[in-house]
């Protein structure tokens, strides 16, 4: 897409593949809203098209201009000399465009390119020469070869983004570009190392990198730029020392550094940074502890060093207590076999705090008491022993709890059923926590990704400990509980039936207990229920029917030789086959049941496409909707955390 701005040119187009010489559409089902735009859209073109405007010439010229660099030409461009005509051009009678070095006053961005589905390919160099006053350019998700040596010349850029292509090729032309202020580089295949030209880029604010193939170490002139703002370097090869001198970054607000080669230790410098508020360096060698200079980093609301060989816990919390603004602090995979700190520590702001997978010793620490926003909390694949304290009830913000894969021992305490948040679920703090969140992995799922810590499932792992006594009823209380997983302990006694109560549950796992009695009927109640598994303890007596429990799979009950009449489905990835389950008495019946399947759907997608071609027979261009990925969250039960 094109945007000439103040000019009397907008040119709106989308370059698709041809066919013998018919525009291929490549589209999705639309919705309504965007059916009606189009339709205005589509009105307001013939309305200026009735003005008789003619193409400016000076316009005419850089759309001849920017043809050149494609391998294949636009349906009806070129045809005439009155671009005003050709398809997905709108001509407006406001103010005259110039390009080509002319003296008009550009606005803040003159230029824009945005082409979208790979549409552009080849040499951009001829596209691209003689628009010396472009300030903002946008090839995002378009190119695929190289890019232009043009593309440095371009002196005025005040932004630049080709992010998410295949390019390839050295950088050092950035050097040229002495006005950026916004340049992303990010997943592509950029190699070798970043050149040491930012001593010239004095304006830039915004530098992503992420993503691509760059080594060696970093740049010493990214790190004496003053302007910079934000800095994205994630998933790189970067190597060598960290120990650097960060003090000229006066401005710096977030630096993305995880997933590399760099070594530490921590520099005592990053707490220059007065105004950092988003650091993460996880995923590299730092071997040490936190500074205690970064006690000075009042700004900082996000931490992640997970997997960074970090030793000395207590040091580490000594020094980041004092980050009055920390919201959110990952620390997994570090500080092998240490003992977990019961000092008085204070974090009055902090959300999240994830120290996982460590093997941390001792007992759940005092402390935690006083963190009272804390969200989230998980120190699950752990050493920790003894009682699980009575008073998380006390932090009414709570709703994730992950204790899981530990040796704590004694009943299950009632405070857990009395946290607030899981019984009137009111997750609406002031400022909601962001970050690199990473859900855990279990056998039958590779995990997914949470953004944000208000989409992670309201939780309750206790799973892999050595707890004993009775599942309690008064867990029926927690109404908003989406989560809980009580396996693999020594709980006894029955399943009470108030556990219905749970009404928003998505997973039971009461599995490799000793419960005995029987699987109460008023768990069908729980209609959200979609994981659930009772299997290997003692119980009796009939299975409940009906609702959910006809989805669930056999595996759910084994190990339980006193049940009877089991009736069970056939999961994917389940080698387990139904027991006394009924037989079909009607094909038809499940002929009707896929009437709404995938030959539907296809029959009624084409049958609308047809309609909107004939529709739109008038010839006008219909740009292809981007079509959007739907993610479907799984609810995992055993898993390995894998934060970043």
């Amino acid at each position: 897409m094109i945007f000439f701005h103040r000019s009397t040119l907008n040119l709106t187009t989308s370059i698709s593949n041809r066919v013998e010489g018919s525009i291929v559409f490549e589209m999705s089902v639309l919705d309504s809203w965007k059916l009606f735009a189009f339709l205005v859209i589509c009105i307001h073109v013939q309305v200026l098209n009735s003005q008789n405007l003619s193409c400016n010439s000076d316009d005419l010229r850089a759309l001849n201009d920017f043809t050149k660099g494609l391998e294949s030409r636009i349906n009806g461009w070129g045809q005439n000399s009155d671009c005003c005509t050709w398809v997905g051009v709108l001509c407006e009678s406001s103010i005259k465009l110039g390009l080509n070095g002319s003296n008009n006053v550009w606005d803040k961005r003159v230029v824009g390119l945005e082409l979208r589905n790979r549409s552009l390919s080849g040499n951009l160099s001829d596209a691209l020469a003689g628009l010396d006053q472009l300030r903002y350019l946008n090839l995002a998700q378009s190119l695929y070869r190289y890019v232009a040596n043009d593309l440095w010349m371009l002196k005025q850029l005040k932004t630049l983004y080709i992010q998410n292509n295949s390019l390839s090729g050295p950088l050092i032309g950035v050097a040229n570009l002495s006005n950026l202020v916004r340049l992303d580089l990010s997943q592509n295949m950029f190699s070798e190392t970043l050149p040491d030209a930012f001593a010239s880029l004095g304006k830039l604010e915004y530098m992503d990198a992420h993503s691509n193939l760059l080594s060696g170490p970093l740049p010493t002139s990214l790190l004496n730029s003053p302007t910079i703002q934000f800095l994205n370097l994630r998933n790189n090869s970067f190597s060598g020392s960290l120990n650097l001198n960060w003090t000229n970054m006066s401005n710096l607000r977030s630096l993305d550094l995880r997933t590399n080669r760099l070594h530490g230790p921590i520099p005592d410098t990053l707490s220059s940074c007065r105004k950092l508020r988003f650091l993460n360096l996880a995923r590299n060698y730092l071997n040490s502890p936190v500074p205690d200079s970064f006690k000075n980093l009042h700004a900082l609301s996000f931490l992640s060093l997970s997997n960074s060989s970090l030793h000395n816990i207590s040091a580490t919390l000594e020094a980041l207590q004092h980050c009055k603004n920390l919201t959110t602090l990952i620390l997994s995979i570090n500080f092998h076999g240490e003992e977990i700190p019961n000092a008085n520590f204070h974090f009055k702001s902090l959300q999240a705090l994830v120290i996982p997978h460590c093997r941390l010793t001792g007992s759940i620490p005092h402390w935690l008491r006083s963190t009272t926003k804390l969200q989230l909390l998980d120190l699950s694949l752990n050493s920790l022993v003894g009682t699980i304290p009575d008073w998380f009830n006390e932090l009414k913000f709570l709703f994730y709890v992950d204790l899981s894969n530990n040796s704590l021992s004694g009943e299950i305490p009632k405070g857990l059923t009395k946290l607030p948040s899981l019984i009137s679920f009111n997750k609406t703090l002031e400022n909601p926590v962001n970050g690199p969140f990473f859900s855990k992995q279990d056998q039958s799922t590779r995990g997914m990704q949470y953004n944000r810590i208000l989409s992670f499932p309201a939780t309750l792992d206790l799973s892999y400990n050595l707890l004993s006594g009775h599942v309690l009823p008064e867990f029926g209380n927690l109404k908003n509980l989406g989560k809980l997983d009580l396996q693999s302990n020594h709980l006894e006694g029955p399943i009470p039936r108030e556990l219905s109560g749970m009404t928003r549950l998505e997973t039971l796992d009461l599995s490799h207990n000793s419960l005995s009695g029987i699987i109460p009927p008023s768990l069908i109640n729980l209609t959200f229920l979609s994981r659930f598994s009772v299997a290997y303890n003692d119980l009796a007596g009939r299975v409940p029917t009906g609702a959910q429990f006809s989805t669930f799979p056999c595996s759910s009950f084994e190990g339980n030789h006193g049940l009877q009449d089991l009736v069970c489905s056939v999961h994917p990835g389940s080698n387990t086959e139904p027991r006394g389950s009924p037989t079909s008495g009607n094909e038809e019946e499940e002929s009707n049941v896929t009437i709404f399947g995938p030959t539907f759907g296809v029959g009624v997608t084409a049958g609308f496409v047809v309609t909107v071609l004939i529709c739109f027979i008038s010839g006008k261009f219909m740009p292809p909707v981007k079509q959007g990925r739907h993610r479907t969250r799984n609810r995992s039960s055993r898993r390995v955390i894998h934060n970043q």
